[in-house]
């Protein structure tokens, strides 16, 4: 008998809000990740914006270099306040060349998907290592 690997594909969406899943955000924020450590700053200039609108956040794990890093994702996550959605995708592979994937670009065909997951007619890219002053959005 073989050993298979499974890899299971998810995606995840969370809100506090009242509001349906299905209403329009203001604004997305598309982060394509390897759930670096660095991730939890990102996560968090983001949650400290003054832009006073609705934001979608759309996480796309690329290759989950720190695994446990997702625990740290689903705290910041479950505290964040009601004016934000945030979309988790997994595809459970990288779509990336430079990490086994069959696309030439570095980061993949994932941006490509997360923005078409976005449910805002306005999109943002940030890495996982990098961060959004806290006016970032609203002098967009």
């Amino acid at each position: 008998m073989h050993d298979k690997e499974i890899s299971i594909a998810r995606t995840l969406s969370y809100s506090n809000s009242k509001e349906p899943l299905q209403k329009q955000s203001d604004v997305a924020v598309l982060i394509r990740t390897l759930l670096r450590p660095t991730l939890e700053e990102t996560l968090n200039s983001i949650l400290a914006q003054d832009f006073e609108g609705t934001i979608h956040v759309v996480i796309g794990i690329d290759k989950p270099l720190y695994p446990r890093m997702f625990k740290k994702v689903q705290s910041i996550i479950d505290h964040a306040p009601a004016r934000f959605t945030v979309t988790v995708f997994n595809p459970g592979y990288s779509m990336s060349k430079a990490n086994g994937g069959i696309f030439d670009s570095y980061a993949g065909s994932l941006p490509v998907l997360l923005a078409h997951m976005a449910n805002s007619p306005l999109v943002h890219y940030v890495d996982d290592d990098n961060y959004f002053h806290p006016s970032h959005l609203r002098m967009m």
